[in-house]
């Protein structure tokens, strides 16, 4: 009897898992499968989780330790668990009561396909029901009856493709347009300002309401014809009136020409398109940002250090090359005619945004000798929410700092004359879940005209998998249908490639970097990204450094690189006996609370003018006396009083601090946005949260992690904010000087299980209720969204709810078997971080 129990036990575990992971591969499939197969798949996992809860509590142990105590019988180990107790039965309720109720809300609000059958339930306005549907489906499958037909509309079609935006204005509308931006004193009165008879466009001078007649034409040869759209104007204008022709020819156009004392000017389609913008500005900027503009601590610039990357099919170094140079592979592809656009993909510091400028620049180049190509525009997404943008305020934000019309702008790219540089997709706004993901870059696809061309630059691993790449950048293969997005990843630097971008170092460092990477693996993985390699050359000569070259790895380099940069700057100021000269120590907690204060608040390394005066106000207020003396002091500081102390009698104290910290920090303008600011690089950004995010694991009761903490409200749970910072803050605390990955291990993660399980618990949390406070807003009537919309007030209460009670079985759950749980997210983690070949710790 008790084997045939244990078999039921066994039998009914193995059933839920299986009902759970069909649950699962239906959400993901969501798009081919209706609400009355998830109706199926809940039925009967609610049925049996039911049956399990209730052998839970009628039984003298729950389910979970029954199936442990027949494991540890199967296995021959001495293991019992202890008898159940009344919170074990009162857990198992709560948790089977959450299923319940979470199976329930996603089938009446399921965003998935659509079948007719549920559109007609909808109309007749039934009530929803799962057992009704489940008992259905159930009946459906059994008698191997086909399934209802997807409703009109919601047909699954695989992967979405690319739909361009289509051009159909007529000629005329387009010489309007083109009138409007060449001459600026150009106004129509009237909505209807066209006179057909003579196929022209007729508006007046802002200033001097003289008439100005706009002649749209295919070929102008003709002067005849214009002599009688002038006999036309000065009728128009009247006695003592003025009047000027403007001819717009498609092709053909014969020069300018006065008839009757009138001015007539004439233009071609491309002559007009030339005009009507001046990129001076743009281009004088592009090449100083190559040229010009000194790397980070340094007196090189890109165009001293910069080698091209090769390029690949995949991220694998099996995978197929394509060019040995990027830069000549896009100047090939931007000549090219077709719809093919570009993905430029490579994990962080494999240089995507410097390719994109040094291409921009040899592009401008170009242009500038003569040479008739499309005009390259940089457009960097960091901070952005395209979702929210149509394609002309998407402009918009780039002519803004220049002071180009975007309408022009618009015109140029439909007319084929641009290539639009989308840079640093990975660092827009508002995008925590795959829907958000996929609706900023729906909007992005706005740009693609049938003559645009289109290259996106970012992260692979900001967007889940291959089908979320698929889906969002359109990666496919050529059909013949229309424009498509083909995915070429940046390999790393080989070693003649190091050599090259290392040809403006000493000898010595590169005899000495070179030596190291060809002895240690793991270095080699760093030094073959180029801005980390760069990182590594300004850093090579510093005994941190030269004493520790075994623990090196990709955060600390940059980490050293940081503290590199803050003495450099107290070093500078010294020079300049400023008494408001910062030492290493309040320098670095400024910046590690303003990338709190970034990571907090979901910012992707961009802060506001606003915001930095704001948090540096704030930092300043709770700065602790005692600061000097902790950790982040490098060897050196002398000892002197506290940064309030200094400033305690200067009644602008605060103003020359918040200067100070956006001058001699490691801040620097944004170019993408006015009146913004950001780290020099998104790695920088991400190792000082990192370095955040260790003292709030090693050193929680820190003045200074304390002081960040209340001056930005960011705490550990903010890592699911930035990608790759648990993995940073692991290699930091890998670069400690531990012996083997077990120490490593047990340093990071004792104590600290809960705070990691709980924040990524509260990530997942936040990401499910979101979506369904947009599916249940998507779903209600249209007439009740608009007299009862959800606030954010609203979304956070429903989200703190719902995690509250969450959170409490969690915890109850964490408390009462921490032994197993931390077994499970001990190796899931340990897995994510090995995945990253640059995170590897010592080996034993």
């Amino acid at each position: 009897m008790e084997r045939i129990l244990q078999a039921a036990i066994l039998v009914l575990l193995a059933v839920i898992i299986v009902l759970a992971l069909y649950v699962a591969y239906l959400l993901i499939r969501r798009n081919m499968f209706t609400r009355e197969r998830y109706a199926f798949a809940a039925l009967w996992g609610n049925s049996t989780a039911f049956v399990a809860v209730l052998v839970s509590v009628m039984a003298p142990e729950p389910i979970w330790q029954s199936a442990m105590n027949i494991f540890a019988e199967l296995s021959a180990l001495s293991y019992r668990s202890p008898p159940a107790t009344a919170s074990d039965k009162i857990l198992a309720v709560v948790l089977y009561c959450i299923f319940n109720y979470s199976t329930w809300q996603l089938f009446r609000h399921w965003p998935g396909a659509r079948s007719e059958r549920q559109e007609e339930q909808d109309q007749r306005q039934e009530r929803p029901s799962l057992i009704r549907e489940g008992i259905y489906e159930t009946a459906r499958l059994v008698s191997r009856r086909p399934s209802a037909p997807l409703a009109k509309g919601h047909r699954y079609k695989g992967v979405s493709r690319i739909s361009p935006p289509t051009e159909s204005l007529a000629w005329r509308e387009r010489a309007r347009e083109l009138a409007e931006l060449l001459r600026q004193d150009l106004r129509y009165e009237e909505s209807n300002n066209w006179h057909a008879d003579h196929s022209m466009w007729v508006g007046q001078h802002r200033h001097t309401g003289s008439l100005i007649g706009v002649w749209c034409v295919e070929e102008f040869h003709d002067a005849l014809q214009a002599e009688t759209r002038v006999m036309y104007l000065k009728a128009l204008a009247g006695s003592g009136g003025t009047c000027e022709l403007m001819i717009l020819a498609q092709d053909k156009c014969s020069g300018s020409l006065t008839i009757d004392g009138v001015n007539v000017n004439t233009f071609t389609e491309q002559e007009a398109l030339d005009k009507i913008v001046d990129f001076t500005d743009y281009f004088r900027h592009i090449a100083g940002r190559v040229e010009n503009e000194c790397l980070p601590d340094s007196d090189l610039t890109i165009d001293d250090v910069y080698v091209p990357s090769q390029v690949r099919l995949g991220p694998s170094r099996k995978d197929a090359v394509v060019a040995e140079d990027l830069v000549s592979y896009l100047e090939e592809w931007h000549d090219e005619s077709g719809q093919r656009q570009l993905a430029v993909l490579g994990t962080y510091g494999q240089g995507k945004s410097t390719s994109m400028m040094v291409f921009a620049r040899d592009a401008v180049r170009r242009i500038k000798a003569g040479e008739r190509v499309r005009i390259p525009i940089f457009i960097e997404l960091r901070g952005k929410s395209p979702a929210t943008l149509t394609s002309l305020e998407l402009l918009a934000h780039w002519t803004s700092l220049y002071g180009i019309d975007p309408r022009a702008m618009l015109i140029l790219l439909k007319s084929g004359r641009l290539t639009i540089i989308l840079d640093g997709f990975d660092e827009m706004a508002e995008s925590g879940t795959a829907e958000a993901r996929v609706a900023h870059f729906t909007s992005l696809w706005q740009l693609c005209y049938p003559r645009a061309k289109i290259v996106f630059t970012g992260r692979p691993h900001f967007l889940l998998d291959d089908a979320e790449i698929k889906a969002a950048l359109g990666v496919g293969e050529p059909d013949g249908s229309g424009a498509y997005c083909e995915a070429i990843h940046l390999a790393p630097f080989d070693r003649a490639r190091v050599i090259s971008s290392l040809r403006n170092v000493t000898e010595a460092t590169k005899e000495g970097i070179l030596a190291l990477a060809d002895r240690s693996g793991r270095f080699q993985d760093i030094v073959t990204r180029p801005s980390l390699l760069y990182a590594v050359t300004r850093i090579w000569n510093l005994p941190e450094v030269q004493s520790h070259h075994d623990n090196l790895n990709s955060a600390g380099i940059l980490s050293l690189f940081i503290k590199h940069s803050y003495r450099r700057q107290s070093e500078k100021q010294r020079d300049q006996r400023s008494f408001m000269a910062m030492t290493e120590a309040e320098r670095a907690y400024f910046m590690l609370g303003v990338a709190a204060y970034m990571a907090h608040n979901g910012e992707s390394n961009q802060i506001t003018k606003a915001e930095l005066e704001t948090v540096v106000g704030r930092l300043y207020q709770n700065i602790p006396n005692s600061l000097p003396a902790e950790t982040l002091a490098l060897p050196g500081d002398t000892p002197r009083a506290s940064l309030k102390e200094r400033m305690s009698d200067d009644g602008d104290a605060l103003e020359k601090i918040i200067t100070n910290v956006r001058t001699y920090g490691i801040l620097e303008s944004d170019p993408s946005r006015q009146g913004t600011y950001r780290f020099g690089h998104k790695s920088f950004f991400e190792v000082l949260f990192s370095q955040y995010l260790k003292e709030c694991l090693f050193a929680p009761t820190a003045k200074m992690t304390g002081a960040i903490k209340l001056s930005t409200g960011a705490a550990f749970s903010d890592y699911v904010n930035v990608p790759f910072s648990l993995k940073m803050t692991y290699e930091l605390t890998a670069s400690v000087g531990f012996n083997t990955k077990d120490e490593i291990d047990e340093y990071f993660y004792k104590g600290n299980l809960n705070q990691i399980v709980m924040a990524r618990f509260f990530c997942k949390m936040r990401d499910l209720t979101a979506a369904i406070s947009r599916i249940n807003d998507t779903l209600r009537p249209r007439a009740t969204r608009h007299s009862q919309p959800n606030t954010p007030a609203d979304n956070h209460l429903y989200i703190t709810s719902v995690g509250g009670i969450f959170s409490r079985v969690l915890a109850a759950i964490i408390t009462a078997y921490p032994a197993e749980v931390k077994a499970i997210f001990w190796h899931d983690l340990r897995r994510q971080i090995e995945a990253n070949p640059v995170c590897q710790p010592n080996p034993p």
